[in-house]
């Protein structure tokens, strides 16, 4: 049995008091609006437990995740997500992502599946403690956002095709990841723009044709084993690259001067292996500071999630 030193033990508390703390300002005071992903940051690298070893085709596997947000002007947002992760060739793995998604607050209620994404991962083994892992993705749009006349807050995609790069290196407990998403294309539809004479706590952003900017991710993780457990609290940086903009009802642009740069969140996650190849990943986030205009609808106050990841071991084809 692997025990945690006590500094590990101190530094452990101080993220779960720092996560608690960030989570009681964002769901009373609204201060910390953020934890906003459009794909980058929860797309994972190469998925293995061990190095592939002499095996030809690297492991695959199947995850289910169930999630609960809570968003902008407090719209709960409940995803499903099945997740297949298909090994290719000796350090090679595809993965595709379907979540379905329920949104409900104020405005109303809505539900459907949200944008897929298909990533490939390319882990290259540098030593027995340092490895690298590249991904190249796309997140396709499963509609236009236009859904009722609603803001994008209560949209189940976001109306724009994404390219998704990815690098992450593993050095024995530290995982250092970073990427960009970049909008390929633009099909958002959205016609949400603010009535006029609404006090400001119910007034959503305009987001009608909104054109969304590309992202900058960096995220570091350090895997503490705890017993059979491995608990993972980390950091999560996002930062807007350009300002969103919408089109005014004379279809006039208009820039959102205060919606690029940084978003930061604390991340809370762990792996619990089950029995037969099954392994539970609870997962708590919540942000700690973050741009002040985010149209795209992905603020996120809280994020709690519960994922179930099954080992399918080598597929052949």
């Amino acid at each position: 049995m692997i025990s945690l030193r006590n500094s590990n033990i101190k530094f452990i508390w101080a993220i779960l008091f720092l996560l608690i703390l960030s989570i009681f300002n964002s769901t009373n005071a609204l201060l910390a609006q953020g934890c906003s992903d459009a794909g980058i940051c929860s797309s994972q690298g190469y998925a293995s437990e061990t190095s592939a070893g002499d095996s030809v085709i690297a492991p695959s596997y199947f995850r289910f995740s169930t999630g609960y947000a809570l968003g902008e002007k407090f719209t709960h947002q409940f995803t499903f997500q099945p997740e297949f992760i298909i090994g290719l060739f000796k350090n090679t793995q595809v993965s595709i992502r379907m979540p379905y998604q329920v949104i409900s607050g104020k405005l109303g209620f809505n539900q459907g599946p949200g944008d897929p994404i298909l990533v490939v991962s390319q882990r290259i083994s540098l030593s027995p403690n340092l490895s690298l892992s590249i991904s190249g993705g796309i997140r396709f749009p499963i509609n236009r956002a236009a859904q009722d006349s609603l803001p994008m807050p209560y949209q189940t995609s976001l109306g724009t095709l994404d390219a998704l790069l990815a690098m992450e290196i593993h050095y024995k407990a530290l995982r250092l990841r970073t990427g960009y998403q970049r909008v390929l294309h633009h099909q958002n539809e959205n016609r949400y723009l603010p009535p006029t004479g609404l006090p400001l706590k119910d007034v959503y952003f305009a987001s009608r044709n909104l054109r969304r900017g590309n992202d900058w991710m960096f995220r570091v993780d350090y895997l503490f084993p705890f017993s059979k457990w491995t608990l993972i609290p980390g950091m999560l940086m996002v930062w807007r690259l350009s300002p969103d903009e919408y089109q005014n009802a004379q279809n006039v642009g208009i820039e959102f001067p205060d919606s690029d740069g940084p978003t930061f969140n604390l991340v809370l996650n762990a792996s619990i292996p089950l029995k037969k190849n099954w392994v539970l990943e609870p997962l708590l986030a919540a942000p700690i500071f973050a741009r002040e205009e985010r149209p795209d609808g992905l603020t996120r106050n809280i994020v709690a999630s519960i994922t179930l990841m099954k080992r399918l071991g080598v597929l052949e084809f």
